[in-house]
């Protein structure tokens, strides 16, 4: 017996069964009403973080939920400052917010969250002249907020490892900064 008759003779078992109507509304309600339990056991974070590291809000945020975090010691060595306004919000939305901001995911495994950099991706390009179309030479690209940076070749060509949230500035003698 293949796998299509086995299907079909299950639904007729069940076509052929009276099961009365209320009893599909108990199922769903009791399906539905698990569905909230589990969103109700996220906690609510309600906390103003100004200026702070990540290692520092993900203590704050561990201090105030009960949930243990973990993470790497580029987090805790990353010295960028942040600030953060929680109202109200649900632990994942709080840290859905800090991911978007530092560039970071995370996952929530009953009480313990493990957070992580995303993984730097190469930009490159090449700077030119806008009016002459003439290459850059030796101008200095840098990310924004570290010490991090590059220059361009010969031919106005550069290439830099940035984290996906990470920005660029663009420096040239004798140019507007952009």
């Amino acid at each position: 017996m293949n796998l299509l008759q086995l299907f079909k003779q299950k639904v007729r078992y069940f076509k052929n069964k009276n099961i009365p109507k209320p009893f599909y509304f108990i199922v769903a309600y009791q399906l539905i009403g698990s569905l909230y339990a589990q969103n109700a056991e996220e906690p609510m974070v309600s906390l103003k973080l100004k200026d702070v590291t990540l290692d520092q809000a993900f203590k704050d945020l561990g201090t105030s939920t009960g949930y243990n975090f973990k993470y790497s010691d580029e987090i805790v060595n990353d010295n960028r400052k942040y600030t953060f306004n929680f109202s109200n919000k649900s632990l994942s939305a709080a840290l859905a917010e800090i991911a978007t901001e530092a560039g970071l995911e995370y996952k929530i495994d009953s009480k313990n969250v493990s957070v992580k950099k995303l993984p730097k991706k190469k930009v490159s390009g090449r700077l030119t002249d806008s009016r002459t179309g003439e290459p850059l030479i030796g101008a200095t690209i840098t990310v924004k907020g570290t010490t991090q940076g590059t220059v361009t070749d010969a031919d106005g060509n550069y290439s830099i490892d940035v984290y996906p949230n990470e920005s660029l500035n663009f420096s040239y003698i004798g140019y507007e900064n952009c």
